[in-house]
């Protein structure tokens, strides 16, 4: 039988809660998070220990199913609405990558306006209408996106044509990834871990 996202996701946060010391995410004092799990630690990284909670809201990416007049794929609606989580910090097989997740409520709007801003860089150079959930350790201009109609996982530039078909679908994706260790990100550069570039 196939694993959903939602089976794969739930077991990759699971084995990331239990086998990383502690998980972090950048401090935002205007944009707390129900993951929080205590105060600010580390005063000179700003940094919040957390934990995913989970979310219920069937309504998360509406803003893109209106601004493009399609249905986003069902991987992509669970990825992003199953939890409120941090960034989490990965090893698949060709190298390091951190996942994003959507940190709390009042960031729904930036969230949507971000993959909006993807999908219509793709769309100017005729690509593939695809949605982000992960950048590689190369930073935002490599990211790892879910082709809309096929639901393959792709690596792509934003700013590029071409791409690259990673897995067939994002449940399989994610059964390759183990949980690393957490890097110490700068609020604005979740997609900037410092770890050895392999992509």
């Amino acid at each position: 039988m196939t694993r959903t996202v939602a089976e794969a996701l739930d077991d990759f946060l699971a084995h990331a809660s239990q086998s990383t010391e502690r998980l972090l995410a950048p401090y935002q004092p205007d944009l707390r998070s129900p993951c929080e799990t205590g105060p600010p630690i580390d005063p000179e990284h700003e940094l919040v220990t957390w934990q995913p909670v989970r979310q219920d809201n069937p309504d998360l990416l509406l803003p893109l199913e209106r601004a493009f007049e399609v249905v986003v794929h069902p991987d992509v609606k669970t990825w992003w609405g199953r939890y409120f989580a941090g960034p989490l910090a990965a090893e698949a097989t060709e190298g390091a990558l951190t996942l994003l997740q959507l940190w709390a409520p009042d960031d729904a709007e930036r969230l949507a306006e971000n993959l909006i801003g993807h999908a219509f860089a793709r769309q100017r150079l005729k690509a593939p209408l695809s949605w982000f959930f992960a950048c590689t350790e190369e930073g935002p201009d490599l990211l790892l996106t879910v082709h809309n109609a096929t639901g393959e996982v792709l690596l792509e530039s934003p700013e590029k044509k071409p791409f690259t078909v990673v897995a067939p679908d994002l449940a399989t994706f994610i059964d390759t990834l183990t949980p690393a260790a957490p890097t110490r990100m700068a609020p604005d550069s979740a997609c900037a871990p410092e770890r050895p570039r392999r992509w």
